[in-house]
């Protein structure tokens, strides 16, 4: 369920921001710095960040529920149905790599369905190194 949530957050806010912009622009903007600030790293050996972190996210998704309260944007950032996210696998396979410290996983949506993949021999320090030398 977690992994449908990271999925369906990347594709909503796409699909969300411009229209959330032009019809509310500033909680809109509200909305991206907590978002911006909430995606930071949390280092957990420093108490004092690590609970500033944590109350923008819950900031931010307070602003979540502010955010359906305007008309047209009563779904904003809620967990994908299932059917919803298999559509956009119609035009073929997607694929999302998903590498933390804890684990690595990809999640593969066609149009028959969505499924986890474990990649257990991929970490972060492996998956960071193997970016930096694609994309230098």
């Amino acid at each position: 369920m977690g992994r449908g949530i990271i999925l369906g957050y990347m594709i909503e806010i796409r699909r969300e921001m411009p229209s959330l912009k032009r019809d509310c622009p500033a909680l809109a903007e509200r909305f991206e710095t907590l978002r911006f600030r909430a995606s930071r790293p949390v280092k957990v050996e420093e108490a004092a960040i690590r609970e500033q972190v944590l109350q923008e996210r819950g900031d931010a998704a307070h602003d979540f529920e502010a955010i359906r309260l305007v008309s047209g944007h009563e779904d904003f950032l809620l967990e994908p149905r299932t059917d919803e996210l298999t559509t956009y696998g119609k035009g073929g396979a997607i694929i999302v790599v998903n590498i933390t410290d804890i684990g690595a996983d990809a999640i593969l949506v066609t149009a028959n369905g969505i499924k986890e993949i474990p990649l257990p021999k991929l970490s972060l320090t492996h998956g960071n190194s193997r970016l930096k030398h694609k994309f230098q």
